[in-house]
């Protein structure tokens, strides 16, 4: 985001190298986390449908969260 290289990710290439493994270009996000937060195959509109679905099952969850304090506070 900002562009700045996590301290961690070299330190991982070094370390995957020195163990005879092949390194990996990008980012440590870009390597792991990418491929299961954009699946391929994976269209415009249901990455549109599962944001909905994940803001709404956090309205419904921190509502009933809140309503709980609330009531246990009186």
């Amino acid at each position: 985001m900002l562009g700045w290289t996590c301290p961690l990710t070299p330190l991982e290439k070094f370390l995957r190298n020195a163990g005879g493994e092949e390194g990996y270009s990008g980012g440590f996000i870009d390597h792991y986390l990418t491929s299961l937060i954009y699946p391929e195959g994976l269209t415009r509109d249901m990455q549109t449908t599962l944001g909905l679905i994940a803001l709404a099952t956090n309205i419904v969850i921190y509502s009933f969260a809140i309503y709980w304090w609330k009531y246990k506070k009186r």
